[in-house]
């Protein structure tokens, strides 16, 4: 009698330990969380009367953090000016500057991001690659 008595009570607090415990969901954005090294090449280039062309390539301690929104990471790649995007399926970036920029995350520890701004025969591109 003691024994299922014993059982009956193990089971009933069980039941209240696994029932009160707060879930939390899970975020696929904590995967790319953390400190990363950013590699950019950057390109600017002007085709007016006397014509540019600037190229360099700079290597960058940032991180990645969680933006403000659901989905949205905040990734400081260069100089500090976060770039807010949105982690879209299979770690696809989504909702970049312009229509021309393309981002996804190879897999949680390899990160390549190509960025473009410009238009009038003028432009500037940031290609990155994010390690960690």
């Amino acid at each position: 009698m003691k024994y299922k008595f014993f059982q009956l009570f193990s089971i009933i607090i069980l039941l209240l330990i696994s029932v009160s415990c707060e879930k939390i969901p899970f975020d696929d954005r904590n995967d790319y969380l953390g400190d990363w090294t950013f590699t950019t090449k950057i390109t600017e280039f002007n085709t007016d009367s006397i014509g540019y062309l600037f190229q360099d390539t700079i290597t960058y301690q940032g991180t990645i953090k969680y933006g403000n929104e659901k989905n949205e990471l905040s990734l400081d790649y260069h100089n500090g000016t976060p770039l807010i995007v949105t982690l879209g399926e299979n770690g696809k970036l989504e909702k970049l500057p312009t229509n021309y920029c393309s981002g996804s995350f190879s897999n949680t520890s390899t990160l390549n991001i190509y960025l473009r701004w410009g238009g009038l025969g003028a432009f500037v591109t940031h290609q990155v690659y994010g390690t960690r």
